[in-house]
């Protein structure tokens, strides 16, 4: 008798036996260079080793069961911190902090004309570029679509100029780069 198309049963048994047995995937983890086979890529092993060196897994989330032992907690809080690392803004010098201050009370000046009126983007580019020294293609602008909060931004000196506009309050900063580079996230992320 033959089945899966000409194969004999026990050829088919020992296939089966070879696809269960295989099942999942070899996956290597390029963070640990480590392999891990099968879907549960919670137990992959960290870079951090124990006190013996073997590696130690990541805790998995609570909702996916009981954890290995030893494993690393891992907190909600600390994926999504870790996720949202690249804006991380880096330390600003004390002498950058210094050079940009007047760039920083121009762009409070000029955003403290505007917070009274209608804000629009164009309108927004334009006097942050003025206040900055700066062209008005390389201001980032973020404005909500009710327009009670606006938000700008532009690479200036050795750091970066952020001001906003909250409901008629007005903050101007400056800061260090983002993890990423620059001072906002590259598109995509």
């Amino acid at each position: 008798m033959r089945i899966f198309g000409g194969v004999r049963p026990a050829a088919a048994g020992a296939l089966l036996l070879v696809l269960v047995a295989g099942c999942g995937s070899t996956v290597t983890d390029q963070r640990a260079g480590t392999r891990t086979g099968g879907a549960d890529r919670s137990a992959i092993p960290s870079p951090r080793a124990t006190g013996g060196g073997a590696p130690v897994a990541f805790c998995p989330a609570p909702e996916a069961g009981p954890a290995p032992s030893p494993c690393i907690s891992y907190s909600e809080e600390q994926r999504y911190a870790d996720n949202h690392a690249y804006k991380q803004e880096m330390p600003l010098s004390e002498s950058a902090r210094a050079d940009n201050q007047p760039r920083v009370q121009a762009l409070q000046a000029a955003l403290t004309k505007l917070a009274g009126g209608p804000l629009d983007e164009d309108g927004l580019r334009r006097a942050t570029a003025e206040a900055t020294g700066t062209e008005p293609a390389t201001v980032h602008v973020e404005l909500w679509r009710d327009r009670s909060y606006a938000q700008v931004v532009v690479e200036a000196g050795s750091g970066c100029l952020k001001g906003t506009i909250n409901e008629g309050r007005v903050n101007a900063e400056t800061t260090g780069f983002i993890a990423d580079g620059g001072c906002v996230p590259a598109v995509g992320h």
